[in-house]
């Protein structure tokens, strides 16, 4: 974003390739100094305004800097009583070493993590991960759990049926188990927050990050029952809040660029039906998660020249970023590359294809070498 001077504020950071509504750009660029505390009234304020959005009371939402800050003071919260904390598999890895770090015993559930071609699904796994939970909590009913589940999930753009979550959240409501839902990739306004502002032991987490674009706003916020601490909202200055207002007033303009990205999705997983060497998987987020189905062997080997590994893998960012503008989220699972790209405007989206499609063809013309 042009501050009108002759720097940039990256309020966007990887996340939001459109422009930014103008009510937003000027909120952001008030002559106010960016370093002062908000008002005393404004935190309440724009509560009192996202309750309205979300259909929820404004009392049962909090603030955060950032969904992972109320991610992180949630498991602090119940990690006193609370010894285990269940993810799905394949999810942000930052969850477990939220938890490790707290010293939770951090368990996978859902299909087994050995996965090479397509990742698991949320709305395929809930039963396999209900059953599961089943299996540990009412084994044992000193139990007290933590289960944390990303709908729609990051890195694979699954979605988890929220019919099937509120089933999930009624068998284990006798136990002593606590439910978080990160929904920071869902659509807003999302029934996850009205859906489940008034059910005990349950708390849903939204951003201004992903679907506002903005996460260099550090501002998330928490519905359901927490703390009184946790409604303190200690620290935000009055930009963070006066943007955010802006932004709940204008979320055509950010319903429109979502709805551009969730059907640039859907081309992109139907262009790449020929390509031998990437997969792009369906998604339900304004993401995409690409497989390169080839092992990734950095050890060099008696048939190198034929090896994946002969494309030249260092300068892969790079190269994206120049074909698409974008910087892909990258890491590897089973030897296996995956690629996660942040979708945008037209010229954003052919650029990730072209990218795409490159890279296919490199990989076969390595391998025929």
């Amino acid at each position: 974003m042009n501050t009108g001077t002759n720097s940039s504020i990256k309020i966007n950071r990887n996340e939001f390739f459109f422009e930014h509504s103008s009510e937003v750009q000027k909120a952001w660029m008030h002559p106010a100094p960016l370093s002062i505390y908000a008002e005393v009234n404004a935190a309440p304020a724009l509560k009192s305004r996202l309750g309205s959005f979300l259909n929820v009371p404004a009392e049962s939402l909090c603030l955060g800097h950032g969904a992972e800050d109320l991610i992180l003071k949630l498991l602090q919260w119940k990690r006193e009583g609370s010894s285990k904390l269940f993810l799905a598999s394949f999810s942000w890895g930052e969850y477990r070493r939220l938890g490790e770090g707290l010293g939770f015993q951090v368990e996978e559930l859902g299909e087994s993590p050995h996965f090479c071609e397509a990742p698991p699904s949320l709305a395929t796994e809930i039963g396999v991960i209900s059953e599961q939970l089943r299996d540990r909590v009412l084994a044992d009913p000193q139990l007290s759990a933590v289960v944390l589940l990303a709908t729609t999930n990051n890195p694979t753009g699954s979605s988890l049926d929220i019919s099937a979550a509120e089933a999930l959240v009624r068998e284990f409501a006798g136990t002593q188990t606590h439910f978080i839902f990160d929904a920071v990739y869902e659509q807003l306004p999302s029934e996850w927050f009205h859906r489940f502002a008034n059910t005990p032991n349950v708390n849903v987490l939204g951003s201004f990050s992903k679907y506002f674009g903005m996460p260099g706003l550090r501002l998330g916020f928490c519905c359901g029952s927490v703390p009184p601490a946790f409604h303190l909202s200690l620290g935000h200055a009055s930009w963070q809040l006066r943007t955010a207002q802006a932004a709940l007033q204008n979320c055509e303009h950010y319903a429109t660029a979502r709805q551009h990205m969730i059907r640039f999705a859907a081309l992109l997983h139907a262009e790449q039906g020929s390509w031998p060497h990437v997969v792009v998987h369906p998604t339900q987020a304004p993401f995409v998660l690409a497989h390169v189905r080839r092992s990734l062997s950095r050890e060099p080997s008696q048939n190198s020249q034929r090896d994946f590994e002969s494309i030249h893998w260092e300068g892969l960012l790079h190269r994206c970023e120049a074909a698409s503008g974008v910087w892909p989220k990258v890491f590897e699972h089973q030897s296996h590359l995956w690629l996660r790209f942040g979708l945008g405007p037209e010229k954003i989206c052919r650029g990730v294809l072209q990218f795409l499609r490159s890279l296919d063809e490199e990989i076969q013309l390595a391998l025929e070498k």
